[in-house]
């Protein structure tokens, strides 16, 4: 921020003139200190003018009228702008048209229209200033109560969003749970293990992410994570983690997943996936889902006993959080995959240990290599489950990209 406030009407103001001093000025003030005693150690000669010291002085006055006025202590803004870099170390500047959609179902709201905006700048996590362009000229929004509409200052936001951010509002500022070190290293451990169990343990940096969001304490935090499967596309996660006070411990809740096509950023499919004590589709899993597969599970929903069953993503329907309706064929409704493929003349099917492999690959999801022997030839080719229809999907070889949506009628 280049210059301060000229008035001095909002908290938002003392702070702006606070951090100005702090780091334009880069001056250890304090709000009871004459402007005039600021010496420079280097020539020991007066580091304000009488000009500047008479202009900050009555800004200043005008925050310790405004803070008693509003019964705001002036000393308690004064120590909060130490954070400001650490406010903006947070900072991210989300230009992705998928990554934007995925922040704003996340944190803001499914119906959040975002073609109209150029970028998302996200300050450690759910909070955020919208980028836009208005008549040619980049604009910036900050959707807080009483704050300005709109600044083509950035920096003007961000002090903004950070000054509500730092005030005691309870639905705001986040509870913390500090762990002691034996009680974070009992939390990795087993957290660690949930996310292997997943298919998440590829990605070092989530658990260096993991190790020091712990040491924060906040009661959720949101990790991001990412795989490929095959060569046609990429799956990006982002992991919820949350704290249980019953329990005394972090779960992983929840997790979304985006895949990424590679013929253009339009080409792209995402969902939610919840988890029941912390077990449910994996990565690998989820995957699979996206690109229009059926994965054979172990589900737990409120209310009943866990049960196994074949589940697909609807990719036509949604449901009220905007994320795919799960359609899920239990055990009546007949669906044998075993019984299905001693139909088709599989070479797998009369080795144990082959058919156990294929039976599980299929169970996952996978599109899955296999040698049909028929009479006149041999020929390998892929296939996968189709619990809805009670067959398989067969595919050459070579033909990956129909299974994307084979099965599944749109």
């Amino acid at each position: 921020m280049s210059v301060f406030p000229n008035t001095i009407e909002h908290r938002s103001d003392v702070t702006a003139f606070f951090i100005y001093l702090r780091y334009h000025l880069k001056l250890n003030f304090h709000p009871d200190d004459r402007f005039e005693d600021y010496v420079n150690y280097g020539t020991q000669l007066p580091t304000f003018t009488a000009k500047e010291c008479a202009l900050y002085r009555k800004a200043m006055d005008d925050c310790h009228s405004w803070c008693q006025k509003n019964h705001q202590d002036i000393y308690d803004i004064a120590l909060k702008v130490e954070q400001f870099p650490d406010f903006l170390s947070g900072h991210k500047r989300l230009t992705d048209a998928v990554v934007i959609k995925r922040f704003a179902k996340e944190f803001i709201d499914k119906n959040f229209d975002s073609e109209r905006v150029v970028a998302l700048h996200t300050y450690g996590g759910c909070y955020w200033i919208e980028e836009f362009v208005e008549n040619g000229n980049t604009m910036f929004h900050c959707v807080i109560e009483n704050a300005k509409p709109s600044s083509d200052s950035l920096r003007d936001m961000e002090v903004i969003l950070f000054d509500w951010m730092e005030k005691d509002v309870p639905t705001v500022k986040q509870e913390k749970r500090l762990l002691s070190s034996s009680a974070k290293e009992k939390n990795i451990g087993r957290l660690t293990e949930v996310v292997n169990s997943l298919g998440f343990g590829a990605d070092p940096d989530l658990f260096e992410a993991l190790d020091e969001s712990l040491s924060k304490g906040d009661l959720n935090f949101y990790l991001p994570t990412e795989g490929i499967f095959d060569g046609q596309s990429s799956m990006e996660a982002l992991l919820h983690f949350h704290w249980s006070d019953e329990a005394a411990r972090y779960f992983l809740i929840q997790f979304s997943c985006t895949l990424l096509y590679n013929n253009g950023p339009q080409s792209y499919r995402t969902t939610t996936f919840y988890l029941y004590d912390e077990k449910g589709v994996t990565f690998k899993e989820a995957f699979n889902l996206l690109q229009g597969r059926s994965v054979y599970t172990r589900r737990s929903l409120p209310g009943e006993e866990p049960f196994e069953a074949w589940i697909t993503l609807d990719l036509d329907h949604r449901d009220g959080n905007g994320d795919y309706i799960i359609r899920q064929y239990r055990w009546h409704y007949g669906y044998d995959l075993e019984k299905v493929l001693n139909h088709y003349p599989i070479q797998e099917m009369n080795d144990a240990s082959e058919k156990a492999h294929l039976l599980t690959a299929l169970q996952r999801g996978d599109l899955h290599p296999v040698t049909f022997v028929k009479p006149r030839k041999t020929e390998k080719l892929l296939i996968a489950a189709n619990p809805a229809f009670k067959t398989i999907n067969i595919l050459p070889m070579a033909d990956t990209q129909r299974l994307r949506n084979r099965g599944h009628r749109r």
